[in-house]
């Protein structure tokens, strides 16, 4: 279970990684709380974690990239995680590996470059196509 900092902007108000990694438990056996670095220094690092995971389970944190990428199912638990698309999204759901070459190429297609960045051209893409709190989006799922 990968934690999250408690009050990003995309984290519920009653969020509770104890609380997610119990029921978490309860389905898939022992599991790991990973706290986010900011709340808790880790003894080990998220790769170490991860070489030993048998799933991996967030509610957006960036950690699922990592796991996607190392072959390792997924859950999150949020539609504004960049994993969701290659992820499930019930901690009692299946547990198998999405097909995510497509969603690997959209990742490495939508770098910027520092100009882009300092400009604000890679904000205003990303604006466009970020769905709002409300579940309303200014893009496409699909983009």
């Amino acid at each position: 279970m990968i934690g999250q900092v408690p009050g990003d902007q995309v984290v519920p108000k009653d969020y509770d990684a104890q609380a997610l990694a119990n029921d978490a438990g309860r389905h898939w056996g022992k599991v790991k709380l990973r706290e986010h670095p900011l709340i808790r220094k880790q003894e080990t690092t998220l790769t170490q974690d991860l070489e030993r995971a048998h799933i991996a389970i967030t509610h957006s944190s960036t950690g699922a990239v990592e796991s996607i990428l190392r072959g390792i199912p997924t859950i999150t638990l949020s539609r504004f995680s960049i994993a969701y698309p290659v992820s499930h999204h019930a901690i009692d759901g299946e547990r198998f590996i999405f097909p995510r070459r497509a969603w690997c190429s959209k990742l490495g297609f939508r770098q910027w470059t520092l100009d882009e960045l300092e400009d604000g051209s890679s904000w205003g893409f990303w604006r466009e196509r970020t769905p709002t709190r409300n579940g309303s989006g200014r893009g496409t799922d699909s983009d």
